[in-house]
């Protein structure tokens, strides 16, 4: 703004009453000559540039407030505009503490950040209320439809950067496509109009995020958190995101360093239980859960979490138990009927299953989990076409997400169908960069034997997920297919001795018995895979084999006869077996 600019709104300061003639006059004789959209965007426009320099609420400009309390009202709306938990903070303390807090924009700006602090940043907020507003304002129906997970309509005469900013923070309460668009335009457009608010960049991250674009949503967090480091929720996001690309210590670091700074928040206990569990570290979700029960005894979303680990752990019974304690509780979410349904399926009553999710997808429509654990059952059940309608449908694969991709490419892999397993496979590649993801991709490829296009798959797990064992895996499988056993060797050797997950041990020793050069190296192998793993259906059958070459009939035929228990159905067992017991006899 030029010097003169400057002087001629420092006279405006002086006398208010110009100011709201002169709005008035461009009410009467701009407005009705632009549209509608002109309109917005001038009005956003003058609240960026600071040409409102008299706060304005929806309650008109006040007049009888002093220079000092204009001054204070001022340092409020900006810090409003920057959304932070501080700046957020700061407002509410100031208001309170001076008189410009009695004014009606003082009393709107101090709702306004309540609730902003409350929906966002709970954790900052602490045990504060949150006021009540003033009479006529239009951000207690905006917050209404943001916490109902509602798009909020907004009146065009009403549209100002706050409103623009309050109404993106749907995203938190809602997973429809539909708002997710709008706030994706809003958020936008909030950033271009204040690029020093941190609330606009930190959601655009989470957009970005829930997409799978994790380089754009690491970006946005960081960024946030150069703006104002006091954006906790941004620090989560990181750690997700650290988790989901294979840096679980750097995603531990975050949520240690956060569980110090807020040592007595239950949102940042339970936050820190759900990274533990993300990282399949689940008696440290489990002690976290715990610390948060000792504060509050029947905090739902911990007994979700719990049941979340317990079916993890394939622990079917505990699990149950804790849906019970939900059902009492009527906390009836969609993990409640996502783990109920996967309770009565580790029973193989498909069945009651089908009925539980049903249920949850009549009370979440759209929720896309509910809806591919819906198309996995009938898969299971055998109602194969019906899994594929709900899982691709009349529109193919387009608004299918990675469950149901893997679902559908399990399918195809079953049945052979190796044309539609490449085309789940391609559009899974487009869904989704995690790790899950990757091996189904890869598995697309390596059970058709195309093991050039499954190395290619596999070698960018292994670097996008150095740390992973399960990339690890998928890499030294294929090497071995391509006859590169110098090479599967050397990974083995740098992953196994970082490894204390039993099974995947116990994998990684199968894949050295197969780039050993001696027996002896092959059964010491073999051995270690069984000692940490009873159960590895591989190695008992690779076992089985090294025996009948050391002509150990026996021993070869004991082991095998564990995997066909383990694998009734499994035909190239049972062929085996039959071979081995003519040779007993």
């Amino acid at each position: 703004m030029t010097a003169n600019c400057q002087k001629h709104f420092r006279g405006f300061l002086k006398k208010p009453q110009r100011i709201i003639t002169l709005f008035r006059l461009c009410e009467k004789k701009i407005i009705p000559r632009v549209s509608a959209i002109v309109t917005g965007f001038l009005i956003i426009i003058s609240l960026l540039i600071g040409c409102e320099s008299v706060p304005k609420t929806h309650l008109g400009t006040e007049l009888s407030v002093s220079s000092e309390q204009l001054n204070i009202l001022e340092t409020c709306k900006r810090n409003l505009g920057i959304a932070s938990p501080d700046t957020l903070r700061a407002t509410m303390n100031l208001l309170a503490e001076s008189e410009a807090g009695k004014s009606e924009a003082g009393i709107e700006y101090a709702y306004i950040a309540a609730k902003l602090m409350n929906l966002v940043y709970p954790v900052a907020m602490g045990g504060r209320s949150v006021p009540e507003p003033p009479r006529g304002s239009i951000y207690p129906g905006i917050f209404k439809a943001v916490e109902s997970g509602k798009y909020p309509e907004i009146e065009q005469k009403d549209i100002s950067f706050l409103s623009v900013l309050a109404s993106s923070v749907v995203i938190l309460f809602s997973s429809n496509k539909t708002v997710e668009i709008l706030s994706f335009d809003n958020i936008k457009q909030a950033v271009r109009m204040n690029e020093k608010s941190v609330l606009p960049v930190y959601l655009r991250g989470l957009m970005h995020e829930r997409n799978g674009r994790y380089e754009d949503a690491l970006s946005d967090y960081t960024s946030a958190l150069d703006l104002d480091p006091s954006c906790y929720p941004a620090e989560t996001g990181i750690a997700r995101i650290y988790i989901q690309t294979g840096r679980n210590e750097a995603a531990v670091e975050i949520m240690n360093m956060l569980t110090t700074q807020y040592p007595f928040s239950t949102a940042m206990l339970v936050t820190a239980a759900e990274t533990r569990f993300l990282i399949k570290d689940y008696s440290g979700a489990l002690a976290y859960s715990a610390e948060v029960l000792r504060y509050e005894p029947q905090n739902p979303e911990i007994q979700v979490l719990r049941a979340r680990i317990f079916l993890n752990q394939k622990n079917f019974q505990q699990a149950g138990r804790l849906i019970d304690v939900l059902e009492r509780m009527n906390h009836h979410v969609p993990d409640f009927y996502f783990i109920k349904s996967e309770v009565e399926k580790a029973g193989e009553d498909y069945l009651s299953a089908l009925n539980t999710l049903e249920k949850g997808r009549s009370v979440y429509p759209d929720n896309k989990e509910l809806k591919e654990a819906y198309g996995a059952v009938l898969m299971l059940a055998g109602r194969r076409d019906e899994a594929r309608e709900i899982l691709a449908g009349g529109n193919g694969t387009r608004e299918t997400g990675l469950e149901g991709l893997i679902v559908l490419i399990e399918d195809a892999i079953e049945t052979a169908d190796w044309k539609a397993a490449a085309e789940y496979a391609q559009r899974l590649a487009e869904e989704s960069g995690s790790l899950k993801a990757g091996i189904a991709v890869w598995k697309a490829w390596y059970y058709q034997e195309d093991y050039q296009k499954a190395l290619s798959a596999a070698a960018k797990l292994f670097k996008d997920y150095p740390e992973q064992s399960d990339a690890a895996i998928v890499y030294v499988r294929t090497l071995i297919e391509l006859n590169r056993l110098l090479q599967a060797e050397r990974v083995l050797n740098e992953r196994l001795p970082k490894e204390t997950d039993p099974e995947k041990k116990s994998l990684l020793f199968y894949l050295m018995s197969l780039v050993s050069d001696s027996e002896e190296e092959r059964l010491q192998a073999l051995r270690s895979a069984l000692f940490e793993d009873l159960q590895n259906i591989e190695a008992l059958v690779g076992i089985s084999r090294l025996y009948i070459e050391m002509g150990d009939v026996r021993k070869a035929y004991r082991y095998l006869k564990q995997a066909a228990a383990l694998s009734p159905g499994d035909k190239e067992i049972m062929t085996e077996m039959a071979g081995l017991e003519e040779l007993l006899d």
